[in-house]
């Protein structure tokens, strides 16, 4: 017996595989000793970055997608960990 998948499974699937990609990306261009490639890289992953907000996009208007507003302390402890991070 086949099982057929609902829309909201298959966005999901593709967000996933798309935030899958962007990790392997990130890492690939990390370890790029070629300048041409490693912007190549850059551009894949940006494309990649712009299609996975587009689907969560999509998925969040769905209301497949629901999300928090973070709390002001959330966001004060985010930039402390930027900044500490920027300082390294």
């Amino acid at each position: 017996m086949q099982t057929q998948l609902e829309d909201r499974e298959i966005m999901q699937i593709l967000l996933d595989k798309h935030k899958e990609c962007a990790v392997k990306l990130t890492r690939l261009a990390m370890e790029c000793s070629d300048f041409n490639l490693r912007n190549e890289v850059l551009r894949t992953l940006d494309m990649c970055l712009k299609h996975q907000h587009h689907l969560f996009e999509l998925m969040k208007l769905m209301g497949w997608y629901e999300t928090k507003p973070a709390s002001t302390e959330e966001i004060s402890g985010l930039k402390n960990v930027i900044r500490q991070t920027a300082t390294v």
